[in-house]
């Protein structure tokens, strides 16, 4: 019997359905050269941030790094502020959810805002840790703009609860979600779900794939099943992912509930507006050239 994930009314987008002059074009290519343009609307901060990261990284290089194929578990507790911001989100967490299911709330995969989250100092100084955004800038080539925090709640048996289709993410050409898990996760529980950035790669090349979300099917018709890293772990696990270059899925919650913090980075050149959320942000004192460039962002004017 086949599952609802190969069953599904597929809404990828292909290059071959679009006019001639776009129709050979694959995804990677069309990222960058959207970038390009964004880039020469503005092209000072590029410079500026390039060198920043280069400086950074020449006076300390970080203890961890992401893999050039865009998926890395990184050592929380090597992270700074990490045990305080975790201790605090595995007990509130709970609180909240114990909290929706007493009062028989209406499900929602977001328990909070990202505002909301924010507000809790240690997060905000473990998102913004220099060694963090120094591991991410390393990555990314460039000082990395703090995109967005989430705190996902995903539900066993719920259709709702998150990103169960592989997809890519169109925040830019290429952007790092940071996942923390503050539940176990095993395959039950709707593990993070990623080819990496190369087999990725390879199946945008073969299908002429642009955009929205692929059923297994597809996927294994070009691809292996060995190709797909799950991401188990147990709570306090964290992992890196590229996110716009890895196809993924998540929240196939079977026999229990996913509880993870996402924090999103991405570079200062991108069209999806941060201006309301970084303007929001409580400034921390005694910043790093990276952590002072990891509030701005082009939407901000």
């Amino acid at each position: 019997m086949k599952n609802r994930y190969e069953l599904i009314n597929e809404e990828a987008l292909y290059a071959k359905n679009q006019n001639i002059l776009k129709r050979y074009i694959p995804l990677d290519i069309r990222r960058a050269l959207k970038k390009l343009l964004i880039i020469m609307k503005d092209p000072k901060p590029f410079f500026i941030r390039k060198l920043a990261n280069i400086k950074s990284l020449r006076l300390q290089k970080p203890k961890q790094s992401i893999s050039e194929n865009g998926v890395s578990e990184l050592y929380g507790k090597n992270l700074p502020h990490f045990e305080k911001f975790f201790s605090y989100w595995l007990e509130k967490s709970n609180e909240l959810i114990n909290n929706k299911k007493l009062n028989d709330t209406k499900y929602s995969k977001t328990l909070l805002s990202a505002n909301e989250i924010l507000m809790h100092e240690p997060t905000l100084k473990f998102a913004l840790s220099h060694e963090l955004l120094s591991i991410i800038g390393e990555y990314l080539g460039t000082a990395p703009s703090f995109h967005s925090a989430s705190l996902w709640w995903g539900k066993a048996g719920e259709a709702s609860a998150g990103s169960p289709f592989f997809h890519l993410d169109s925040l830019d050409s290429s952007c790092i979600r940071l996942y923390v898990y503050l539940s176990d996760v095993d395959e039950g529980n709707g593990p993070f779900c990623v080819i990496p950035k190369n087999e990725s790669l390879r199946f945008i090349r073969k299908t002429g794939y642009i955009g929205n979300a692929l059923s297994d099917k597809t996927i294994f018709k070009y691809l292996s099943l060995s190709s797909v890293r799950k991401l188990t772990g147990n709570a306090g696990s964290v992992f890196a992912v590229d996110a716009s270059r890895s196809l993924h899925y998540g929240s196939r919650c079977i026999e229990g509930d996913r509880v993870v913090l996402i924090f999103s980075y991405s570079s200062y050149h991108n069209d999806e507006s941060t201006a309301s959320f970084l303007e929001c942000l409580p400034r921390l004192n005694n910043l790093t050239t990276l952590q002072e460039m990891a509030y701005d962002h082009i939407s901000i004017k």
